[in-house]
């Protein structure tokens, strides 16, 4: 008996019954008796009357509604496949002394009974898992293309990976409860959500085009996809994991996380799921469809992908149905009439669970209420948890001379009208001091260039914000990080001409790394920065309306929005064996030590994101939202979370470590680079906090003293008359990537004269006769920018006054205009003559 009432679920869809039940129902008991899973007495799981109770038929039957009956029963045999391994794993290798060894074969001989190449042999079949994939495998492969069948199998592979994890970690530590951002990541892996929703695309012949799985929108529908039922499972068979003595179990580790009640940690869990659900939502009405226009996916892939979206919110729905019908595999039955109730019935009740429950209704208001530019004060800050240390580069002042020299240079200091820094504010940030506390041990030339790295960072993001951010510019914003990425794709000569010191900054820092720097290494740092600035279109989007982030996407986006990555791979040692690092241990060092940098940022920076920027992605704001709970309280959970993302880290190390250099047999020198990759990461947390704590620019008398009037934004966007022919002739397209325009700027015309371009104001200044297209969609369209006409004469094309800009673009010129909050289209006409250039 549960402690607890169960709370009120959220579930916008009304769920439904597959017409093929029954027919699933005796298919697959005689399947199960055919491989082993039932009636065999050496690795019985379930007896007969178990797995009637489970009814397996019934949950694919409801979680895939539409499926046709050989589908459905292929479906179901897979999850009964799935179930039996978990129960197995766990009966098997669990309980008393884990052998990680046999647990580690086990789980390895599965993945052989799935070649991607369908020609190459498979082992002979030694248990009933194995018997099962032996004709699961060859039933499903044969119609998915090449990709699914990777990702299918690598999807099993991460699960098994998480297990053995999982497993490893209770041997060594029974009583370990995780902390919430490390509890969500795992669950999201071993739930096996993920490999279910390989099989929506089966089902429903609805594969994915390979282009876009990895793209934003759809890599968020589904993770909420996999953390909704796995999170609000964990609330369900809370009471079944005790009893088995599990100790990680949502609703458990929020619990302990917040030293709360249980059912206060239940209702907490359960906002959770509800703010999951809202963000698919949200996903899937405001990202998806630019998403599907930037990459011009003909009718056919857009059915297929609305039907894998639609059959998903099929899915979540069903399972609540399935998972909360008494007597079933998770809640015991209220009567003997419930021990054979099917889920037929359970199902009808479906459509009460459309709507909003106060609670639901609360969390949709807050998300949206928030008053930007409110005073809040100067918060105290709370003791930050920080066992490392770090050293002082002994070229600090080097770093800060050439830096400042190098800055001049650029244009971010002394250009009145262009620079929105002078001397205080640039003195106030000191980069060089930063770099020379997270990189110690850098040699010079290394250091310095590091330097100028994050003094461009620090003034791209000051620039961002106050440019866009502050005053809610979409297409402007997106214009602008596009021209970046166009910027940033190549080492070589760049594709456009740098008209103001970011662009100018980017391609000299690009030139210096590519000297610098191995060619790999450059690579890495151009695909960072193209990650960085995609996820500040996210950002922007918040911004614009008004919408505090989801807890988990906000804690998930937020290491790159900080640029994490660009600061690690600065000083990145020479990574070898390279596989090493791309282990689920290495990625969680990594995420860890990133999130701590990037979280701690927020508390120090909060009054000034509040009052003087009015940000909505902030982590105590998106932490007292959430909670709904005062500032203090909020500063209080985050930095407990701070420190609780240290001693996971501090647990990697000391746990995981040893045994990740034992897997790889590495020898002395990889083993020190190994752990010099660690000690760098370290500089990285205790480096960047006592920058933090030191530094004046988030101080109110800093941030405050605006050296640059926000009119002043008058930055060229004209193509240079010494731009290279290829420059001349294109953009052809800015990277397919999500939340990056794709901007096509064509050549001037034949009949022009080249060198009378004059430099044009950035902020809106792109007449309508140069602008055919900006930006269809959120964060991911194409800004196609056409030639002035040949009628007209360029030496007439004047500099237009930001002020004046709004005027340019006419009612009459404006032919489309937004389409939703956060993604609009502005579509305007390019007929435009040349009195009307005159007349501006």
């Amino acid at each position: 008996m549960q402690d607890f009432e169960l709370p009120d679920f959220y579930m916008p869809w009304p769920a439904r019954l597959n017409p093929n039940l029954e027919g699933a129902r005796l298919h697959s008991k005689a399947w199960a008796y055919t491989v082993g899973i039932l009636g065999s007495s050496d690795d019985a799981v379930w007896d007969e009357k178990t797995f009637d109770k489970m009814d397996f038929a019934a949950f694919a039957a409801a979680t895939h509604p539409d499926a046709p009956a050989p589908e459905l029963d292929l479906i179901t045999d897979w999850y009964i496949w799935g179930w039996f391994v978990d129960d197995y794993f766990a009966q098997a290798f669990e309980v008393g002394n884990a052998d990680i060894g046999e647990a580690k074969a086990y789980l390895s001989r599965l993945l052989s009974f799935m070649p991607k190449d369908l020609s190459t042999p498979t082992p002979d079949a030694e248990n009933p898992a194995e018997y099962a994939l032996a004709d699961l495998w060859p039933r499903t492969a044969p119609t998915m293309s090449e990709q699914w069948r990777q990702r299918f199998v690598e999807h099993i592979q991460i699960m098994s990976e998480a297990s053995l994890r999982e497993l490893f970690n209770k041997d060594k530590n029974q009583e370990r409860i995780l902390d919430p951002i490390e509890y969500i990541k795992v669950r999201r892996i071993i739930s096996g959500m993920i490999w279910s929703a390989d099989l929506v695309e089966h089902s429903l012949a609805a594969e994915i085009p390979p282009d876009i799985y990895d793209k934003r929108p759809i890599r968020v529908l589904n993770d909420i996809f996999c953390d909704t039922v796995g999170i609000r499972n964990d609330i369900i068979s809370y009471q079944k994991d005790i009893d088995e003595g599990r100790v990680n179990n949502c609703v458990m580790v929020a619990e302990h996380f917040l030293n709360t009640s249980i059912q206060e940690a239940v209702n907490l869990v359960n906002d959770l799921v509800t703010s999951r659900l809202y963000q698919f939502e949200h996903t899937m009405t405001m990202e998806l469809q630019p998403l599907l226009d930037e990459h011009g996916l003909d009718g056919e892939a857009r059915q297929r992908v609305l039907l894998y979206v639609k059959a998903l919110r099929d899915w979540m729905a069903g399972d609540l149905e399935w998972e909360t019908r008494p007597g079933g595999r998770y809640l015991p039955a209220e009567s003997e009439q419930d021990e054979a109730q099917l889920v037929t019935k359970h199902l009808n009740t479906a459509l009460a669970r459309v709507g909003l429950s106060p609670t639901a209704m609360g969390l949709r208001v807050r998300t949206y209420n928030h008053i930007s530019f409110q005073t809040v004060g100067e918060i105290t800050l709370p003791e930050f948890y920080m066992p490392f240390s770090t050293g002082l580069n002994p070229h600090l002042e080097e770093g800060r001379r050439s830096s400042k020299e190098w800055a001049y240079e650029i244009g971010m200091l002394g250009l009145p009208g262009i620079s929105i820094w002078d001397e205080q504010k640039f003195d106030a940030i000191d980069a060089a001091w930063m770099c020379a506390l997270i990189y110690p041990n850098a040699p010079k030339a290394l250091y310095v260039l590091t330097t100028k790295c994050n003094v461009w960072g620090f003034y791209l993001d000051d620039y961002f914000t106050k440019r866009y951010l502050m005053t809610r510019d979409l297409v402007g914003g997106k214009v602008f990080l596009a021209r970046l990425l166009v910027l940033n794709s190549s080492d070589c000569a760049p594709l456009l001409m740098p008209t103001d010191p970011l662009e100018r900054g980017l391609i000299d820092l690009g030139q210096r790394m590519a000297a610098s720097l191995s060619a790999e290494t450059a690579q890495q740092m151009r695909c960072i920065l193209v990650e960085i600035l995609e996820s500040w279109v996210w950002e922007l989007n918040n911004q614009i309306q008004n919408r505090i982030p989801d807890p988990i996407d906000y804690i998930e986006t937020r290491i790159n929005t900080y640029g994490c990555g660009f600061m690690v791979l600065l000083n990145d040692n020479n990574k070898t064996p390279p596989e090493v690092y791309d282990t689920p241990i290495m990625h969680s060092l990594y995420n860890t030590a990133g999130g701590v940098i990037a979280f701690t940022n927020d508390i120090i920076s909060y009054q000034k994101e509040m009052e003087y920027e009015g940000i909505v992605s902030n982590g105590v704001l998106v932490t007292q939202h959430f909670l709904d709970c005062d500032l203090v309280q909020a500063v209080e959970i985050f930095n407990n979370l701070i420190a609780a993302r240290v001693h996971e880290f501090e647990y990697i190390i000391a746990t995981e470590l040893p045994g990740l250099c034992d897997e790889f047999n590495l020898d002395t020198s990889d083993r020190q680079k190994l752990f010099g990759y660690v000690e760098q990461l370290q500089f990285l947390m205790s480096g960047l906090l006592k920058w933090y704590l030191g530094t004046s620019c988030h101080k109110e008398s800093e941030f405050r003293r605006d050296p640059s009037p926000r009119n002043l934004f008058n930055i060229p966007i004209a193509l240079d008359s010494s731009a290279p022919a290829e420059a001349q002739k294109q953009l052809v397209g800015i990277l397919n990537g999500l939340g990056t325009s794709a901007a096509k700027i064509c050549t001037p015309s034949s009949k022009t004269g080249e060198g009378s371009i004059q430099s044009i104001p950035t902020e809106k200044a792109i007449l309508s006769k140069q602008l055919v297209g900006i930006l269809n969609g959120l964060g991911t369209s194409a800004a196609k920018i056409c030639t002035p006409s040949s009628k007209t004469d360029e030496s007439s094309i004047q500099s237009i006054p930001t002020e004046n800009a709004e005027s340019i673009i006419s009612s009459k010129q404006f032919l489309g205009g937004p389409t939703g909050l956060g993604t609009s289209t502005a579509r305007i006409s390019s007929s435009i003559g040349a009195e009307d250039l005159g007349s501006e």
